[in-house]
Order: structure tokens, then C-alpha cells, then sequence
């Protein structure tokens, strides 16, 4: 790359695109262990049962 502008567009370019796969990560990590069936470890703890 020569010139300054094409070097300053490929680096948006790169940006935006980092920032779109982080943010796709983040929320399927999120998602992740969230399932109804799942129970907390911790839930009959100190009832006695």
C-alpha cells in the first residue's frame, strides 16, 4: 500500500470487522450455560434436604 487514505481504509475495514466477530463471540458466549434444564449447584445447599 502506497498511499496513506487506501492504508487508513483497509485498517477500518479491519477494525469493524474485529469488532463484528468480538461482539458475535461475546453474545453466543453469553448464551452458553443458560439453558432452562440446567440447575444451580448451589440451590438446595443450607435447606436441609
Amino acid at each position: 500500500i502506497r498511499d496513506f487514505p487506501t492504508l487508513m481504509t483497509k485498517a477500518r475495514i479491519c477494525d469493524e470487522d474485529g469488532k463484528a466477530k468480538s461482539s458475535y463471540y461475546k453474545a453466543m458466549n453469553d448464551k452458553k450455560g443458560k439453558g432452562l434444564d440446567r440447575g444451580k449447584p448451589y440451590e438446595n445447599k443450607g435447606n436441609g434436604n
